[in-house]
């Protein structure tokens, strides 16, 4: 065989995966979308795998600019990473809620003001409340708010 030929099955052979991959993942999707849900479904893995093909990526664009060749490489990694990047993309969608789900900045940081709110008046209360120890001698605080930054 030649080496022409070589390469050309092995970049046919690598052009082929683009599909294949995009195949494995549907399945993926149309259960995010039915269920509506990514509980079963590691964030952090799926981050890590797309980090490992982005760097495959980079790899492949290197070996091309020095070697002038493996331009299907880098196609296959790219949409490799476009189906990961969805895939983390619905993963944190569809977040039970226990674990963040599609809550709006805005929403979280509402509940948190309420909760320091909160939080102050109840060391306001105790610091105003005037409660005697065993001998009869008002406890005082000298310290400030402790919620305060």
């Amino acid at each position: 065989m030649e080496h022409s030929l070589l390469v050309s099955i092995g970049d046919a052979c690598q052009l082929a995966t683009i599909p294949l991959t995009m195949v494995a993942y549907v399945p993926q999707w149309l259960k995010l979308y039915k269920n509506k849900s990514s509980g079963d479904f590691s964030p952090c893995a799926w981050s890590l795998w797309a980090v490992s093909c982005f760097l495959a990526l980079i790899y492949a664009l290197i070996q091309n600019v020095e070697n002038g060749g493996g331009a299907p490489l880098i196609w296959s990694c790219a949409a490799t990473l476009l189906f990961m990047c969805t895939t983390i993309g619905m993963v944190l969608w569809y977040r039970p809620s226990g674990k963040g789900r599609r809550r709006s900045i805005g929403a979280d940081l509402s509940l948190s003001l309420i909760t320091v709110e909160q939080a102050r008046d109840v060391v306001s209360e105790i610091q105003k409340a005037q409660v005697p120890n065993m001998d009869g001698v008002e406890l005082t605080s000298s310290h400030q708010d402790p919620l305060s930054y």
